[in-house]
């Protein structure tokens, strides 16, 4: 499948074919029949930045790299069954965004394109959500509780649920919308960096370094922020009902940081970036467990009000997972203080 998503990403990135950008989606439609295999699953590229790059052309780097995840992942999504390229396009997709909100001072999104992503971000999310209360969650509490019989016949209807959102987001990416917002993406980036016949100022000429380093420093500072508003809700009672809204705010700025520093780190010495990378992510890991618990709370919420005969187990299903995310709470707690250290 590469040498077909390269020459897509070619015709893409090509601001003088605009009749090979909107052939694109038709192109992969084609070898998407002709393959046997199953679609690859492309995760995100180490991307080496040179020192020499200023603020325009890192941003064009930084989004080509975000694409490429993207686009790896179409034919996955639209024709194939594993649930980790959905995952794949959609962590794809969150470092786009990031991106535009690094950029965003210097460079900024049109507002028509930034919807574009969050109509994208809606479709993969959704069954995102399924999946992981599918295949991870509801596989964990079955096998914690094998005397549950009722959690079958619960599993069944979320795997049917799972199946109708994939169809959905298959004919999400399989759409001329798609197409077209993968283009005005690629468009966007080539737009800033080659000046598009307009003198570039004086920030965005500045070197990618210099830049980085007052990002990752804003971004650090904003996390923090975050981590003593926790901090304060949990130890005030007439706080504490603002605890998990702030634990995942934590949750999105961890993320948004690690991204972050994933773009710049080949700016950096690595000794001064992998041990805050790697408490970074372990922070991160049990932020995104507590919100995979939330979500599926909400998720079998529904499932049991639509489904009476479900609601039993449903609500078996939230109590176990009500009690692990409190758990989880300190855990969350004690990487926030070695974050902070």
């Amino acid at each position: 499948m590469g040498a077909a998503m390269g020459t897509a990403l070619k015709l893409l990135l090509d601001p003088a074919d605009h009749a090979g950008n909107f052939r694109r989606h038709g192109l992969l439609q084609e070898y998407a029949i002709a393959i046997t295999t199953a679609p690859a699953i492309v995760k995100a590229s180490r991307l080496d930045l040179s020192p020499k790059l200023n603020v325009t052309q890192g941003l064009r780097a930084v989004v080509i790299n975000c694409l490429e995840q993207i686009q790896g992942n179409e034919a996955g999504v639209i024709h194939g069954n594993d649930p980790e390229s959905v995952h794949q396009m959609r962590i794809g997709l969150h470092r786009l965004l990031c991106a535009v909100g690094i950029f965003s001072r210097v460079a900024p999104c049109p507002r028509m394109l930034h919807d574009e992503l969050k109509w994208l971000g809606t479709a993969l999310g959704a069954v995102r959500d399924w999946d992981v209360l599918t295949n991870d969650t509801l596989p964990e509490i079955i096998a914690a509780h094998p005397d549950q019989a009722e959690l079958l016949p619960l599993q069944k209807a979320c795997m049917q649920r799972a199946r109708k959102k994939h169809r959905h987001a298959a004919a999400a990416i399989d759409s001329a919308r798609y197409a077209h917002l993968i283009l005005s993406c690629g468009s966007w980036a080539d737009s800033w960096a080659h000046g598009a016949g307009r003198p570039l100022k004086k920030n965005l000429t500045q070197p990618l370094a210099k830049f980085a380093k007052k990002i990752l420093a804003r971004r650090h500072k904003k996390l923090q922020e975050k981590i003593r508003l926790l901090h304060d809700a949990e130890t005030s009672d007439a706080q504490a009902n603002d605890a998990p809204q702030l634990q995942h705010k934590i949750r999105i700025a961890a993320k948004k940081n690690r991204y972050a520093i994933e773009f710049f780190k080949s700016l950096f010495p690595a000794k001064s970036i992998q041990p805050y990378l790697k408490t970074l992510t372990a922070l991160q890991t049990v932020a995104g467990r507590m919100n995979d618990a939330v979500v599926a709370m909400r998720l079998l919420h529904s499932l049991g009000q639509e489904h009476a005969d479900l609601a039993l187990a449903a609500g078996f299903c939230k109590g176990y997972l009500a009690i692990h995310r409190q758990s989880d709470t300190g855990k969350l707690d004690k990487a926030c203080k070695r974050l902070t250290r």
